[in-house]
């Protein structure tokens, strides 16, 4: 993986979802989720098509609707070395994913999660409402 990471410095890249174990991979997702700049795929392609665990999509290749790709490599974050998703980008990007790309919505807790890093919460003063703002 450290290799792998290095060869992936020059391009405008992130790692879509499931990044939270690495540099090692989630167990129950065992492969790399890209998401790359349309100019740096090619180039990119050529360097991780001998690592046979990565999913490698980029912004015109239809996976994701054109304002979620937009927003998928703008202001990147990091996490362990690797580039991932702001926060906005994230949530959408794996809400789409799982309310399109699943059939069973696998990802349930972790859109929560995201959801609640993304926006903070407010607990509202009127306490006959429910509040469950922590993650």
């Amino acid at each position: 993986m450290d290799e792998l990471l290095k060869a992936l410095a020059p391009f405008n890249y992130v790692v879509q979802r499931n990044w939270q174990d690495l540099p090692d991979l989630d167990p129950d997702h065992p492969d790399l989720d890209l998401f790359v700049a349309e100019e740096d795929y090619n180039d990119c392609l050529l360097v991780t098509q001998e690592y046979g665990f990565i999913d490698l999509r980029h912004p015109s290749d239809g996976y994701y609707p054109p304002y979620i790709s937009q927003l998928m490599l703008i202001d990147r974050r990091e996490h362990n070395g690797w580039a991932i998703p702001n926060k906005k980008a994230y949530f959408l990007s794996l809400y789409y994913h799982d309310a399109v790309h699943k059939k069973d919505n696998p990802y349930k807790t972790e859109l929560r999660r995201a959801f609640l890093d993304w926006i903070n919460p407010t607990e509202p003063d009127d306490k006959g409402v429910n509040y469950y703002g922590d993650y």
